[in-house]
């Protein structure tokens, strides 16, 4: 399910806190994450403190949107959000890795550690 132009706009200008609690819903609703990766693996951002990041989006086009710059050439790549929990979650978090969810192309995503994302998703989860 993708997502028309309208909204694409609106969520590229709203700001951050917002598209994370979208990004929550609609990654409980579609059961999927998407992130960027490219013959070297998944892409990482880092804080201005050097911490890395993992940027995960809703909709491929988002991811789309922000494979420009130093991630021109990656492809989105779709994650199950099976996966994302019961692998990805727990090995962010050993590896001391945040999670920056809805990066868009002007700017910085919501960051957030695997542990309180886990505990949204699941919040989330429970409503289905």
């Amino acid at each position: 399910m993708g997502v028309d132009d309208q909204e694409f706009l609106a969520l590229i200008r709203a700001d951050g806190e917002s598209r994370r609690r979208y990004w929550i819903r609609c990654v409980a609703d579609l059961e999927e994450v998407w992130s960027l990766r490219d013959t070297d693996g998944w892409v990482l951002s880092a804080t201005s403190g050097q911490v890395e990041c993992v940027p995960v989006w809703s909709h491929v086009e988002y991811a789309e949107a922000c494979a420009v710059g130093r991630w021109d050439g990656c492809l989105a790549t779709r994650i199950e959000l099976v996966d994302w929990m019961d692998r990805w979650l727990p090995g962010m978090a050993r590896d001391k890795k945040l999670a920056e969810v809805f990066m868009v192309p002007s700017g910085r995503g919501c960051l957030i550690s695997p542990s309180d994302l886990r505990e949204q998703l699941v919040e989330e989860l429970r409503s289905y």
